[in-house]
């Protein structure tokens, strides 16, 4: 497998070594946590979309939701009081160093990192609902176990999309397999230049997880240049 192999991601995703994931009957009932990173100026930009997606997650599916920031509470006067209680503040600099003024690239990291340390995180219910902070809730009659169990439990679940793979939605089961993965993913991103910052170095992390021992890490030695 190398680096042209990106093209069959259909290919690669359904040789991941996840045929023991399906969820089992006796676990407990799936768990949702929603997560998203958003700037001063985006969370006051999306501020309506972000309280539909409030009531969709507390009061109609009872799902944790947390929204991420950089910026200082003081320029968050805009958000609701019971959205203010979500937000969680991140010094993306945990991560990987931010080099310039906006140099956000990597904050998606830093929040779901953040979220798997947190307690119980690791449950074998437990899954993480990332979108980026553009996403809408269009349909809140429609829950999010839905995606699931089209997905036959699958512990990574991606969104179509007509271009390529893209993690700007996304689906994580937070223990077994897909904690194991977000390891891999976290250890490629800390170093190298990737094209599409985050999404860039997930790709290599499935080539990674999908060809094993077969795979020549050809699309890592792009990012060292």
């Amino acid at each position: 497998m190398d680096c042209m192999s990106l093209i069959y991601f259909s290919v690669v995703i359904s040789q991941l070594p996840w045929s023991q994931s399906a969820q089992q009957p006796d676990l407990p009932p799936v768990q949702f946590h929603m997560v998203t990173f958003g700037t001063a100026s985006y969370l006051e930009r999306f501020h309506d979309s972000l309280w539909a997606k409030l009531i969709y997650a507390k009061k109609i599916n009872n799902y944790e939701f947390s929204v991420f920031t950089n910026s200082d509470s003081g320029d968050l006067h805009f958000l609701r009081k019971q959205l203010k209680k979500r937000v969680v503040q991140i010094d993306c600099d945990t991560f990987r160093e931010v080099r310039w003024r906006g140099d956000l690239r990597y904050c998606k990291m830093a929040a779901l990192q953040a979220v798997f340390k947190s307690s119980g995180a690791q449950a074998p219910s437990n899954w993480v609902f990332w979108h980026d902070l553009d996403t809408h809730i269009m349909q809140p009659s429609t829950p999010l176990t839905r995606f699931l169990a089209v997905a036959e439990h699958r512990p990574l679940v991606f969104t179509e999309n007509g271009l390529s793979l893209n993690n700007g939605v996304f689906f994580l089961r937070t223990s077994g397999w897909g904690k194991d993965f977000f390891d891999q993913w976290l250890r490629i991103c800390k170093t190298g230049e990737w094209p599409w910052a985050d999404n860039g170095c997930m790709l290599e992390a499935l080539l990674v997880a999908a060809g094993g021992q077969g795979y020549d890490r050809a699309c890592a030695s792009h990012s060292q240049a």
